[in-house]
């Protein structure tokens, strides 16, 4: 029952319509469910008392007067509907108060009609408002007037005195609920004032934030392109913004970091550098970084980075931007340049000191040249070819040791005969062993192959025995050994002189580039390249060199060699 009332006081209400309209179509509606609850109550009472016409006549009203306006405001006619309403409900209320008059029945039904009249003021504007209630009034005048007459009454002061009342009765309902309706009207028109005006800043305010969404999107597509980590922090330290780059380093959605604290979002590693740097920029001070991290993904980077305080048009801080640049690559630029620029100064320095000297010597010994006998000059172009030798042996160190830092170093292995390659070597440094008197000792003596490039392992035998004849004493010994397994073939070249310190030899196991030339015991000058560089290029022939300190005095170096292609080194 109730959700049929309910169903019935919204008939012909639609979101199309205002607010007022709505109202005043539920009123018509609610005035009808209203009327024919007092026609089924009038009806029934009339009917008790005996009054059948009167009750049919009552009951009639349901058919003329409520249905029709509930089915004019469904079917969209609601101004009609308010019209026929209140000119129906006029007409049953006049027919049934004349008729009481004439049958003499002392009603007052006129009552009835005043309170009708509100009806007519709320429901109506002008001029059908006016008109319908003039003849409301015109109707009650006439009323009480045919009372009179029909008693053979005349007319007195007390009937002029029901007039007066009888207008002054409509005059309140009119001015009063007029003024309320107007009052409620301005009110209606105020709210739907007030509601296009939010409308309209409701759609200013989508169009800013549609705006704001197109200006974001594009400050964000223009912040991810830039490649650099940028990002906007306010006073509180939540971050703002952050570009795309935040979501690579820091292993998460940009969605999670925007709107987070720093600290939450930083790892402890990081805020322990940078936590104090942050919260200075926060109270206005520039902030610069430079150092090697390890962002959370795992991988290390060279950071370089500003916090630079923000302000609004008052100068009053509101923020700081963080720019963070990874300068991994410009920092490996960097190393190779300064290693270059130790090679130059070192290339430098052997040029215009342990190269410039023996060809300084070379010069002297042609000058004394003249003169000589026969056998003189026998022995002297023995011993001009040892200093060439030895000249040839250092440049030749010198732009092999450059070359592998510079542009690296070829290699070319195939199946080597170890024997007949340490014959050669030490067929070249006879007459060096000769003037020290040191007896050079080759133990290998079967022609083992080995997998290497021929040249590096003349270059690197080269130079061991060339540390070795240059450490010997006068009188010296230098032992050549092999010691070979089912994979490896391990050459010894071992002295009984000087030899490297300890601290040398571990400088050059941790891969140092070279080291500080010591003075051969008869007074040789070397570049101090010759390690390193036999170092270096083992290691691009899958072999190795193993130095060490020989406990009767002097050092080894073991050339450990691999004896077929596919063999291992570690």
């Amino acid at each position: 029952m109730v959700s049929l009332i309910k169903e019935t006081i919204n008939v012909g209400v639609n979101d199309d319509q205002s607010q007022f309209d709505q109202r005043r179509i539920r009123i018509v509606n609610v005035f009808c469910l209203i009327a024919a609850f007092l026609i089924f109550l009038f009806g029934t009472l009339n009917l008790t008392i005996g009054a059948t016409t009167q009750a049919l006549i009552i009951y009639s009203g349901i058919i003329l007067l409520v249905i029709p306006p509930i089915y004019l405001n469904k079917i969209g006619k609601p101004e009609i509907a308010r019209i026929y309403f209140v000119c129906v409900g006029l007409l049953l209320a006049d027919f049934a108060t004349f008729r009481a008059v004439l049958n003499f029945q002392n009603r007052h039904n006129e009552v009835f009609l005043v309170g009708y009249s509100t009806i007519i003021v709320v429901l109506l504007d002008n001029p059908a408002k006016v008109i319908f209630l003039m003849l409301t009034v015109l109707s009650t005048l006439v009323m009480i007037t045919l009372r009179q007459f029909l008693i053979d009454l005349p007319i007195t002061n007390d009937t002029i005195m029901a007039y007066a009342n009888t207008l002054v009765a409509f005059g309140c309902i009119y001015f009063f609920i007029n003024i309320f309706k107007q009052e409620q009207l301005k009110s209606v028109a105020a709210i739907r004032t007030y509601s296009e005006q939010l409308e309209r800043k409701g759609k200013e305010i989508e169009k800013q934030r549609d705006e704001i969404s197109g200006s974001r999107k594009l400050i964000r597509a223009s912040i991810d392109s830039i490649p650099i980590f940028i990002s906007l922090m306010d006073m509180n330290g939540d971050y703002l913004i952050a570009n795309s780059h935040h979501q690579k380093m820091l292993g998460m959605p940009v969605s999670d970091i925007e709107g987070k604290n720093y600290r939450k979002i930083l790892p402890s590693y990081i805020l322990k550098s940078q936590g104090v740097k942050i919260e200075r920029a926060l109270s206005g001070e520039i902030q610069e970084f430079d150092q090697l991290t390890k962002v959370p993904n795992g991988t290390k980077i060279h950071a370089f980075g500003k916090y630079i305080p923000i302000y609004d048009s008052n100068q009053k801080q509101f923020g700081i931007a963080v720019y963070v640049v990874d300068i991994s690559e410009q920092k490996k630029v960097e190393a190779e340049l300064k290693l270059l620029n130790e090679t130059k100064n070192r290339l430098l320095s052997i040029i215009s000191h342990d190269i410039r000297e023996p060809i300084n010597s070379l010069k002297g010994l042609m000058s004394v040249k003249e003169g000589m006998s026969v056998e003189e000059r026998e022995k002297f172009n023995l011993k001009l070819n040892a200093h060439l030798d030895k000249v040839s042996f250092s440049v030749d160190n010198l732009l092999n040791w450059a070359k592998t830092q510079m542009e690296g170093f070829s290699s070319n292995p195939s199946a080597v005969g170890v024997k007949e390659v340490i014959e050669d070597c030490i067929h070249l440094f006879e007459e060096n062993a000769k003037e020290k008197e040191v007896e050079i000792i080759n133990e290998v003596k079967t022609n083992s192959t080995v997998w290497i490039d021929q040249q590096n392992l003349k270059l690197v035998l080269r130079n061991l025995l060339s540390n070795a004849i240059k450490f010997s004493p006068l009188q010296g010994e230098i032992r050549i050994t092999e010691n070979e397994s089912e994979s490896e073939m391990i050459i010894s070249i071992i002295d009984f002189g000087s030899g490297m310190t300890r601290e040398q030899i571990d400088e050059l196991n941790m891969g140092a580039k070279s080291i500080t030339s010591k003075v051969g015991t008869a007074g040789e000058i070397g570049t101090g390249l010759g390690l390193s560089l036999s170092i270096e290029i083992l290691k691009l022939n899958n072999a190795r060199l193993k130095l060490s300190n020989n406990p009767k005095g002097g050092n080894i170096a073991e050339v450990i060699l691999m004896k077929n292609q596919n063999g291992k080194n570690t």
